[in-house]
């Protein structure tokens, strides 16, 4: 039989980290009403990414950061400011070329507040942005050989090809009840977490929860500043042909918090407030394929001539939720506090994670402003309390190298004070993690015959089988097949021990 090599089309696909940079977005917020600033009580903003596109050999995108002002003004008024302003960067590299899929995420890492005058607030936002990119790599990859003499080794393996991207834009719609009188809304700082994402035939079913925290000043006859806090489940399915439920999904899930609606329904004794908030979510998806691969091929007749390549391939690992109690305090020295008054501005930043004993770690700080009234000078006051984090949560095998994407949520957010002069803060951290590798694997791409071996001059050759040898190796050796070892030894136990003998002989034609 003709020597006859079979290949197929092998596509593979990873997501690959590019670069980190900062950008930094710097506005002025002007007050409400000509009211004249007396203090900044609170502040926070929230990024996100609009649009990423790759153009030649750029990412570029653009991405939007919400800010949110509490301020007092010298008549004892309190104000909620809402600004939101564009920022626009790009990533240019050689290695954007190969770049199928853009994935940039951005996250707030400092804020800088000051009054610049009675009427002008400044602010500074410190944006760190992730540029990774989902890549494509096509092979091909040898299946089968045919021919006489011909003795291939089959390895069954499993390989993902992006199938892409889920997108969904959810409008949450709620009513958040406040049994007291509302006079006006200062701000809504809402987080995000999820709790599944279920792949099905052609489609996704994502589950998870909003967690609201809302800022407001009372209509009473002397407006007292107040938070509430709710909670809002949510569910909804996103199609996209190609997905099946052994399909891998990486979830990206965040709240715009500039196109967040709110309207309200306010009485004298309680009020309702219409929340509308707009939730993006964006899977990216790997279709697992299995293919019998050829791991190694030999000739008993001939050289062969082997090309190998090296295959990227995404490795999907469990994905990892997980929930945590937090706390922390701080002392006040300045003022008493008599009264708390609420709660706003939270903020959750990740600064690290990492793989430790098959352990998931993830690392950062989580805080709120606390606001306070202090009865002797009659002031509203705030401070901000930390709540360091480490969360360790169990998985599997992982690699050392393993990556993580991090959606990680603060709510439940309790305060109390301690003879007036410490306050303590207690909430929860919830945590989905997506956990995933990159492995290097080799396959055999093309295959061909070269010159003829020449023939064994021996009648008997005995072999010494090395430590962690197989059938396969020994045969490989030998030059002969796996089933004429087997037959010419049939005292072998396998599998193979270091130091076994094995034996064949080969026939031989007499000449005369």
């Amino acid at each position: 039989m003709a020597f006859e090599p079979n290949y197929e089309k092998l596509v593979t696909s990873f997501r690959k980290t590019l670069t980190t940079s900062q950008s930094q977005v710097d506005v002025k917020l002007s007050t409400i009403d000509a009211s004249e600033i007396k203090s900044v009580l609170c502040s926070t903003a929230k990024a996100n990414i609009v649009n990423a596109e790759v153009l030649n050999g750029t990412i570029n995108y653009n991405g939007l950061v919400n800010f949110q002002v509490i301020y007092e003004s010298t008549t004892g008024d309190v104000y909620g400011l809402d600004y939101t302003a564009e920022f626009i960067d790009k990533y240019t590299s050689d290695e954007v070329s190969s770049v199928l899929v853009p994935i940039v995420n951005s996250t707030v890492v400092d804020i800088n507040v000051n009054v610049l005058n009675n009427k002008t607030i400044t602010a500074t936002a410190i944006i760190e942005n992730r540029v990774d990119g989902i890549v494509n790599e096509s092979n091909a990859v040898l299946t089968g050989v045919n021919g006489d003499n011909v003795f291939t080794s089959m390895e069954e393996s499993k390989f993902y090809t992006y199938v892409g991207t889920l997108l969904e834009k959810y409008d949450l719609q709620e009513d958040l009840l406040v049994n007291e009188g509302v006079s006006k809304v200062l701000s809504v700082n809402p987080a995000i977490s999820l709790e599944s994402v279920t792949p099905s035939n052609n489609f996704a079913v994502v589950k998870g929860n909003v967690f609201v925290d809302m800022c407001y000043l009372t209509n009473t006859q002397n407006p007292k500043v107040c938070s509430k806090t709710q909670t809002f489940d949510f569910t909804f399915e996103v199609a996209l042909n190609g997905v099946s439920d052994n399909t891998y999904i990486q979830s990206d899930i965040f709240i715009n918090t500039n196109d967040i609606k709110v309207t309200s329904n306010l009485e004298m004794d309680k009020a309702v407030i219409n929340l509308n908030i707009p939730v993006s979510y964006s899977g990216y998806a790997f279709s697992a394929n299995t293919f019998n691969v050829v791991s190694d091929v030999y000739s008993t007749t001939n050289e062969l001539n082997i090309v190998s390549n090296s295959v990227n391939n995404i490795v999907p690992f469990e994905t990892l939720t997980a929930m945590d109690k937090l706390n922390g305090s701080v002392m006040i020295t300045d003022s008493f506090v008599d009264e708390i008054l609420g709660n706003c501005c939270n903020y959750v930043g990740v600064t690290s994670s990492f793989i430790e004993d098959d352990f998931v770690v993830v690392e950062g700080v989580a805080n709120t402003t606390v606001l306070y009234y202090s009865k002797e000078d009659d002031t509203k006051n705030s401070v901000i309390v930390e709540m360091p984090f480490s969360v360790k949560v169990k998985s599997g095998d992982l690699l050392n190298n393993a990556n993580q994407v991090i959606n990680v949520a603060l709510c439940d957010i309790q305060t109390k004070s301690k003879r007036g002069q410490e306050i303590e803060v207690f909430a929860k951290l919830y945590l989905y993690v997506d956990v995933y590798g990159v492995s290097t694997s080799a396959v055999i791409s093309e295959v061909s015959l070269g010159e003829k071996i020449e023939p064994n001059n021996c009648a008997l050759k005995i072999y010494i089988v090395k430590n962690n040898e197989t059938l396969w190796d020994v045969a490989k050796q030998l030059g002969t097949s796996v089933d004429e070892i087997i037959a010419q030894n049939p005292e072998l136990e396998l599998p193979l021990k270091e130091g076994d003998r094995v034996y064949i002989y080969y026939q031989k034609v007499m000449e005369f």
